[in-house]
């Protein structure tokens, strides 16, 4: 073989192995962001927790300063 066949298929072959890491690094974080998204939705749906036990059923906004 060439040296010039041996450099493309050279390139090929980094270009594949990028091509499949960007691949499973998104499969990963799509993976990750599903499972955060869940337990904070299990948090916010708790039904242990008891709905009367706040008036109008929402929960105190975090990002309120509540010392002003």
């Amino acid at each position: 073989m060439s040296t010039a066949m041996m450099i493309i298929l050279g390139v090929l072959v980094w270009i594949l192995l990028a091509i499949l890491l960007a691949l499973f690094l998104g499969r990963m974080i799509r993976l990750r962001d599903r499972q955060g998204r869940s337990s904070v939705d299990q948090r916010l749906h708790d039904p242990t927790e008891d709905a009367t036990s706040t008036s109008s059923g929402t929960q105190p906004d975090p990002r309120r300063n509540e010392g002003d």
